[in-house]
């Protein structure tokens, strides 16, 4: 009786979990798919620590049929770690103009990262992500009855160390063919601009202490401002790069001495999202195929564990029965 109450009360957990995931998914697409756009500008951006989490916040001023508005909107929603809320927050500094989305009801209530990203759907997928958890271990725990205990054979034990290697490399290969992706996208779409810096700085923050590092990590970024022009009008928005030793982030930040002229990429659709120290020369096919290539080595590796054992588990001689046995047997009758 109680196993099967712990069993209801996990499975409407797992429901409510599953159907409040697709309810706030279903909320995003129609913000994606019905919420016009419009041209705003940002008036305040700043980084909120609330609950344990970083979250940037950004204050924009828009006119909607004639009518001028100023909302605030959460850029990204969960942020946990803030040096990607500071780079958000960035990409939206004062006087920065992005297109954003407003309720056409309410057009008071705006979102500004609307789209087909993994970042705008990454709350309803945690949460489906949660329902479907708690489901499998009703399931593992409750409803599934528990066979015997049996001890691994040596092929069984040889093809779960393959199965493991081979998840481990296609793990590797999924992000550095993602990574890849994203430098070649960044080199080969990206259009380039001549720019001047207008301003830099260093930023020293530490990131939370480890069981290794009980005084936690020293990271130093260096933020540099740049004004360019991109599509016929003038920008000025920062960009950063993050290092672990202070005489490093000092000579960064002097080759991009205020003043100073260099070239810089920036995304075609939103040309406030920008990336500084891209040397085509330094992307080849070699270097950016190491990550994916090592990680396509330990799949084939564990592909080739499982195949090995498999195929020994297939060839093993069956064990020849006991003849005493069956002399015995065939006396009795």
């Amino acid at each position: 009786m109680l196993a099967k109450l712990f069993a209801g009360t996990l499975i409407g957990l797992s429901l409510f979990f599953l159907g409040s995931g697709v309810l706030l998914g279903l909320g995003q697409l129609a913000v994606v798919t019905s919420w016009p756009l419009v041209e705003a500008q940002v008036t305040k951006c700043r980084v909120l620590y609330q609950d344990g989490r970083y979250q940037p916040e950004a204050e924009f001023r828009y006119t909607v049929t004639g009518t001028e508005y100023v909302a605030k909107t959460v850029l990204a929603s969960g942020t946990s770690g803030y040096p990607h809320a500071k780079g958000l927050a960035d990409r939206y500094s004062p006087g920065t103009r992005h297109a954003i989305r407003y309720d056409p009801r309410r057009p008071e209530k705006i979102v500004a990262n609307a789209g087909y990203t993994l970042d705008f759907f990454r709350q309803p997928l945690q949460v489906v992500g949660m329902g479907a958890i708690v489901l499998f271990l009703a399931w593992r725990l409750v409803l599934r009855t528990p066979a015997p205990a049996r001890k691994l054979s040596p092929a069984q034990t040889g093809r779960a160390a393959g199965a493991l290697i081979g998840a481990v490399g296609a793990l590797f290969l999924a992000i550095g063919s993602w990574k890849a992706y994203s430098d070649y996208r960044v080199m080969k779409t990206w259009p380039a601009a001549d720019a001047q810096v207008a301003s830099n700085r260093i930023r020293h923050y530490r990131t939370s202490s480890s069981r290794n590092n009980p005084s936690g990590v020293d990271h130093y970024e260096v933020i540099v401002e740049f004004r360019y022009a991109a599509d016929g009008n003038e920008f000025v928005s920062p960009s950063s790069e993050d290092f672990s030793s202070p005489q490093d982030a000092e000579q960064e930040r002097a080759r991009y001495a205020p003043g100073s002229r260099h070239e810089i990429r920036h995304n075609p659709g939103d040309p406030n999202e920008i990336r500084f120290n891209v040397n085509p020369a330094d992307f080849s096919v070699a270097k950016e195929c190491i990550f994916p290539g090592m990680g396509l080595l330990f799949a084939a590796i564990g592909a080739a564990v499982v195949y090995l054992f498999r195929a020994s588990a297939q060839t093993a001689v069956p064990p020849t029965p006991d003849r005493r046995g069956a002399s015995l047997h065939g006396s009795e009758a």
